[in-house]
């Protein structure tokens, strides 16, 4: 389970993340890495040479 599990859908949350992901940096070189939720140990975001991908919604299983 990660940090978003059980969260209501908030649309303001989740124009801020996807505007923040468009604004940050992007490997523009390098292996491809995979980084976990400290607490829980879930996938948090994946980057490598010209990508970030993450998951700006999660729902309940």
């Amino acid at each position: 389970m990660t940090a978003r599990a059980g969260e209501p859908f908030a649309l303001d949350r989740a124009v801020s993340e996807v505007e923040a992901l468009l604004a940050g940096p992007v490997p523009a070189a390098g292996t491809t890495r995979s980084e976990g939720e400290p607490v829980a140990g879930e996938w948090r975001v994946t980057a490598g040479e010209g990508f970030r991908f993450l998951p700006p919604r999660e729902s309940d299983p």
